[in-house]
């Protein structure tokens, strides 16, 4: 057990904070959630991976908030500052993340990478449970073959920052 002593309240403007972040991911999660299922679809087929957990996935409408967030904090803004700037954004991040995310998906597909995918969102994916080679499109650019190895590394740095 933990002693009493050594807890302590959490900041009232950090909760502010964590609560706007909360509150924006999930309106987010819910304008994109079909683009973002075949968008994490497309990323793990380029991983060589069966599926992508939410803690290792690098394009989820949290990490969008949470990186606004965290750039804000970066500009020296205090927390109240923060605060404002992050609930101005939220209306063009519901516009914006969207259309990032369709695009994203048009582009993928056009290299080859899952392009004959169907929406399934909320139906299960038969997929290999053992983890395979990369399935990249040999005709893929090089810069998508760079995506690909980024994409490994952010997901290698995500799930030691999770362990």
């Amino acid at each position: 057990a933990i002693p009493l002593s050594s807890l302590s309240l959490m900041d009232e403007n950090a909760l502010k904070l964590d609560l706007a972040l909360d509150q924006c991911a999930a309106r987010l999660k819910e304008q994109t959630a079909a683009e973002c299922f075949q968008l994490t679809a497309r990323v793990a087929e380029m991983l060589g991976k069966p599926s992508l957990q939410d803690v290792d996935n690098p394009i989820l409408p949290r990490d969008f908030a949470r990186s606004l967030m965290g750039a804000l904090a970066n500009m020296g803004f205090d927390t109240e500052q923060q605060l404002a700037v992050f609930k101005a954004f939220g209306p063009a991040m519901l516009n914006i993340a969207p259309d990032l995310y369709m695009h994203a998906n048009s582009l993928l597909a056009d290299l080859g990478v899952l392009a004959d995918f169907r929406e399934s969102y909320g139906r299960p994916v038969n997929r290999a449970a053992a983890p395979v080679a990369p399935r990249i499109p040999a005709a893929l650019p090089t810069d998508a073959v760079a995506l690909a190895a980024i994409l490994d590394r952010l997901l290698s740095g995500s799930r030691a920052a999770h362990i």
